[in-house]
């Protein structure tokens, strides 16, 4: 892994707060995605990649916290393509979306070719990019803004 000192004492000030209860954030490395998909295999799972620098995936937000609320059965994976120098900033935005009590990442790996080859080998970083997983099922990609009301029925037809 190339890293720079910035990178090295930006991700060191990452791990540091991730010691605390307060900070939501993980460092998202190599071996990240394959973590979250064991975790969850079990249990029907929408992982968000997002950016501070994405209008449409901070405009989601509202409504990713407000699913997350009407679905408690589907956990919420949130990954930060932004690198661990915007820690800071990243958790406000999740804070201010109600969104800081779920499952956040931050990419910590300044070859970020690799942690998006990781999680889907044709993704070129474009955003927003999420991928719904259920048990039994093939993931689904989703590029660009989430149509809720689809998702939805998509959902409840597999609870039938």
């Amino acid at each position: 892994m190339i890293m720079t000192i910035r990178h090295g004492v930006a991700l060191s000030a990452l791990l540091v707060s991730l010691t605390s209860a307060a900070a939501p954030l993980q460092p998202f490395v190599a071996d990240s995605y394959q973590q979250i998909i064991a975790v969850n295999q079990q249990q029907p799972m929408l992982l968000v990649l997002w950016s501070l620098d994405c209008p449409p995936c901070r405009e989601e937000m509202p409504e990713l916290a407000e699913f997350v609320a009407q679905r408690s059965d589907i956990k919420l994976v949130m990954v930060s393509v932004d690198g661990v120098e915007a820690a800071e900033e990243v958790e406000a935005v999740l804070a201010d979306n109600q969104l800081n009590a779920e499952n956040n990442w931050i990419f910590a790996d300044s070859y970020v070719e690799k942690l998006r080859f990781k999680v889907d080998p044709g993704w070129r970083g474009e955003l927003p990019r999420s991928y719904l997983y259920v048990p039994g099922e093939q993931r689904h990609r989703i590029r660009g803004r989430i149509d809720f009301t689809a998702m939805e029925k998509y959902l409840a037809a597999l609870e039938k």
